[in-house]
Formats: C-alpha cells, sequence, structure tokens
C-alpha cells in the first residue's frame, strides 16, 4: 500500500506540479492587482455627466408606466446621453426611460457609442477607433452581462480600451495595458479566466473542480506520506528528530519543506474548491444572507411609489452639489432616495 501511495503521490505531484506553480504565484500577483479589469464605481461617478433636474418632467411611476413594466427590483435616476432617465432593472435585463419626456431608449449604434466613449476620457472622438460589436463576451468583458457591446481602443499612452453597452448607451468596461498584464499574470491564471474556458461555464467549473479536488488528494497524500515515513526510535527526543527523517540530500529537503508547507497547501486548495461550491452544497441550503434584502425592503414594485421630487426638494438633497445618480429604496416600507454625487464630495 505504501508503494502504491508514494507512486501516486509521485506522479500526481509531476502532472500538477505546473498548476500548482501558477497558483501561488498567480495569488502573489494578485496581491498587486483588483481581479479583472474594470471601470471602478468611483471612477464611473466622476466621469458621467450630473442630472439636470430641471429637465426631469416624469415621476418614477410615470416612467415605469410607460416603460410598460409592472415592476423592478432597482429603480435609478441617472444622465443618458446627456438627458435625465430612469433605468429600471430586474431579472438581468434593463430598460430606460428618459425623464424629460418619456422616450425609450433603443439600442445605440457604433456612432453614437463612440461619442459617450470620447465624453467618458475626456477625448476627441478620433482619438477612439472603432473594433467591433461585440455579440459574445470577450476576455475583458466576462463579468459584464449587458448584451451587445461596443468596443473601442484609445490612442493613449496607456493602451486604454474601452467597452460601451448598446443597450444601456454608457461605458460598461474599460482597461488599461497594465491592468490587462496584470490580469494576465494574476487572476486569469488564478481562477482560470480564460475565455473560450470560462465562456463554457459547466466546463470551466468541472475543471476547476477536478484540478482543486486532485489538488487535495496531492497535498493529503504527501502529509500522509510524510508521517508514515517517519522512522521513530524509542524512546522518543527531539534531540534526535533529524535522525527520524528517513532521506538524505535533495529527498530530504523535499521531505521536510513538503510536510511543514504541506499543511498550508492542504488548506489554500481546500478552500479554493469549497468556494465553487462542489455538489451545490450552499445553493441547495439557501446562499447566506437570503432574504436579508427583502426582511429590510418591501416588494420590489413599490420603489416607484415614492413621492414625485418637486424643485424645492431637489435642492435640498442637492446641497448646493452636482447630483450624479439618484436610486430609489425602500427600508422597512419607507421611502428613501439614495444620492450620489462626486466621489471626493461624498454621498
Amino acid at each position: 500500500m505504501r508503494k502504491y501511495l508514494i507512486l501516486t503521490h509521485r506522479y500526481l505531484g509531476i502532472a500538477l506540479s505546473v498548476i500548482f506553480v501558477s497558483w501561488f504565484a498567480s495569488g502573489i500577483a494578485m496581491l498587486y492587482g483588483r481581479g479583472m479589469p474594470r471601470l471602478t464605481p468611483d471612477m464611473r461617478l466622476e466621469r458621467i455627466a450630473p442630472i439636470d433636474v430641471s429637465a426631469v418632467q416624469l415621476s418614477a411611476a410615470e416612467a415605469l408606466e410607460r416603460a410598460e413594466l409592472d415592476s423592478a427590483d432597482r429603480v435609478t435616476l441617472l444622465t443618458v446621453m446627456g438627458r435625465p432617465a430612469y433605468r429600471f432593472s430586474g431579472g438581468g435585463e434593463s430598460t430606460t426611460v428618459f425623464a424629460d419626456d418619456g422616450e425609450m431608449l433603443f439600442d445605440i449604434d457604433a456612432a453614437q457609442a463612440q461619442t459617450i466613449a470620447a465624453e467618458f476620457v475626456r477625448l476627441p472622438e478620433n482619438r477612439l477607433h472603432y473594433v467591433g460589436r461585440l455579440i459574445e463576451p470577450d476576455q475583458w468583458s466576462l463579468t459584464i452581462r449587458q448584451g451587445p457591446m461596443h468596443k473601442f481602443t484609445v490612442d493613449d499612452e496607456a493602451g486604454t480600451q474601452l467597452y460601451v453597452s448598446e443597450r444601456n448607451a454608457e461605458l460598461t468596461v474599460l482597461t488599461t495595458r497594465g491592468s490587462r498584464a496584470l490580469a494576465w499574470v494574476g487572476v486569469i491564471p488564478h481562477f482560470m479566466y480564460f475565455a473560450p474556458l470560462r465562456l463554457n461555464q459547466p466546463l470551466w467549473r468541472a475543471i476547476v473542480l477536478w484540478t482543486s479536488g486532485l489538488g487535495i488528494a496531492l497535498a493529503l497524500l504527501g502529509i500522509v506520506l510524510g508521517i508514515a515515513q517517519l522512522r521513530i526510535t524509542r524512546p522518543f527526543s527531539f534531540k534526535r528528530l533529524a535522525s527520524y527523517v528517513p532521506y538524505s540530500g535533495w529527498m530530504r529537503w523535499h521531505y521536510v519543506t513538503g510536510l511543514v508547507f504541506g499543511v498550508f497547501t492542504l488548506t489554500f486548495v481546500f478552500s479554493g474548491w469549497i468556494s465553487m461550491e462542489p455538489f451545490g452544497w450552499a445553493t441547495k441550503a439557501g446562499r447566506f444572507g437570503g432574504g436579508l434584502r427583502e426582511a429590510f425592503t418591501s416588494n420590489a414594485g413599490d420603489l416607484v411609489s415614492s413621492p414625485a421630487l418637486t424643485a424645492e426638494s431637489w435642492q435640498t438633497i442637492a446641497a448646493g452639489k452636482p447630483i450624479k445618480e439618484v436610486e430609489y429604496v425602500r427600508i422597512q416600507d419607507e421611502p428613501f432616495f439614495l444620492v450620489r454625487r462626486n466621489p471626493d464630495a461624498g454621498a
């Protein structure tokens, strides 16, 4: 049995050694990055235009009626293409209704997307070059689920790439040469976020679970063998501990470091495996925090029942500062407005 355990540990270690090195090296790289390149909330708030509150002519309830929607999980007032608009989101879909005349926003074309992108980065439109219309996410838009997007490259020193949502008419992804390079040595190899693989969700999940599962077996085998191979003589003495190790040379270093760091390796790979929810154990039991939001809010359809804002109300909310977004929320069945301004201006 010991012979077969040693052979299994040896050849499994050879097969998984490259993956283990990649996991550890990319984990270190991730300490200096922020995961996949993205448009940060602070940058988005800083760059989007303030709401022209004087142009708001419709209430949220009226806009919802124009959109012919029964309810929405999220209602936000913001500026879209230079005009105030209500955005209703729910079930992975979103609908935008302009707050000045009730007109609905339809999919934008490449020219409109280029204007939006140029205004966001504050550069002339001729500095942006159209790459194409993306039907499926590419390497840098894997986590964005906003339908087709228009992609642009920017003629700047940072090698910026921009993605504009065709449906929402707003910038959704911003990457630079540096953020993309850091992702290639960090989050992408660590989580196997390679676009062709990641877009096939069942295959990606199976590969991550099986490789980390085999990694658990490898680390556990090493620990078991490390204990079983000790040649302890009686009476036991810590002074003779080095003599209990059965190997010499490089094998001795492999044995000692493997036994010590094997525990850390086991917990490292086990935590990665369990984060993938094998067998759907967490989903079956109900997601953590499930029902917590519902305990503090009312029905999603009640969001738009908040009273319409008057000119005096806008002035009170603005407090002399430009408003970038207003989100309609209900807390314990009471209406509230969550107002967002520039990051340096406070919420």
